[in-house]
């Protein structure tokens, strides 16, 4: 049987979770993109374009995507 040290696994967990908090996927952000180009309303480009701002500001800052919706917390039994 292989040990892993707790320190590891914790470790990755939390690099993965930030990621999950600044990052979106290259897909969802292509899309995002991509919708705002074809948008007709002014008032959907407008939302659009602050999501895809929002996200860039987030990936480059490293900060949490949205600021507004709590505190995720993660347990894990090992």
């Amino acid at each position: 049987m292989r040990e892993i040290r707790a320190e590891v696994i914790k470790n990755i967990v939390r690099d993965l979770f930030l990621d999950a908090n600044y990052f979106i996927g290259k897909g969802i952000y292509d899309k995002l993109k991509d919708q705002c180009e074809v948008e007709e309303s002014p008032v959907g480009k407008s939302v659009l374009k602050q999501i895809i701002k929002n996200n860039e500001i987030a990936a480059q800052e490293k900060i949490a995507l949205c600021q507004d919706t709590g505190m995720a917390v993660v347990f894990i039994e090992l």
